[in-house]
């Protein structure tokens, strides 16, 4: 819409300076918009048909932020964390392009709320499943990441819910303690619960 009535005041009004610099603002935050879209269904896809692996889930969280979203970076701003876990986890059985894109998208959730303390990522595991936590904290101590923020619109979170659902995760959003969580099953406890229905 915003695009839209951009062009059609370009085109009613003629071109100085002033007008193509608004109109390229429009443009810009028009293809941002696209391009965060094509990011969320392409996860949605890989969600549905990627193959699952098992993988270590600290080494997931610094291949999230390693890899640069497919869209066009310039103009993006950068995302920075700490990843909090030292301990070596249990390996996750997971469809690891969905699940960086989960977490990435999960710390810029977090990033986006109002505050300076940077998100911290911290992995724990029980006997059950291995949680992923994105939290606030001030002055996080841990390894540094950063990344090219892919961009949060308004559809991000449904269908980083469905992404979650699809891939046997279980997330949780508490907006007000800035809380994201990605739960995922251990392979062992997953195939008795396969068993067990």
């Amino acid at each position: 819409v915003e695009h839209e009535a951009g062009l059609r005041e370009a085109i009613a009004r003629p071109h100085n300076a002033r007008s193509r610099l608004a109109l390229e603002d429009v443009v810009a935050e028009s293809s941002y918009e696209l391009d965060a879209a094509r990011e969320l269904l392409q996860l949605i896809e890989d969600a549905m048909y990627e193959r699952r692996m098992r993988l270590d889930p600290r080494e997931l969280v610094r291949e999230a932020f390693s890899t640069p979203p497919s869209a066009r970076a310039e103009g993006r701003t950068l995302v920075s964390a700490m990843l909090g876990t030292h301990d070596a986890g249990q390996e996750i059985d997971i469809n690891p392009r969905s699940a960086m894109v989960l977490i990435a998208l999960g710390v810029e959730l977090v990033a986006a709320r109002p505050g300076r303390e940077a998100p911290l990522v911290v992995i724990t595991s029980d006997d059950r499943a291995c949680r992923i936590r994105v939290t606030r904290k001030a002055f996080a101590t841990g390894e540094p990441l950063v990344f090219v923020g892919r961009g949060v619109i308004e559809p991000t979170l449904p269908c980083l819910r469905a992404a979650a659902s699809i891939t046997g995760a279980e997330l949780e959003w508490y907006p007000a303690s800035e809380e994201f969580s990605l739960c995922y099953p251990l392979p062992g406890r997953a195939a008795r619960r396969d068993e067990a229905g």
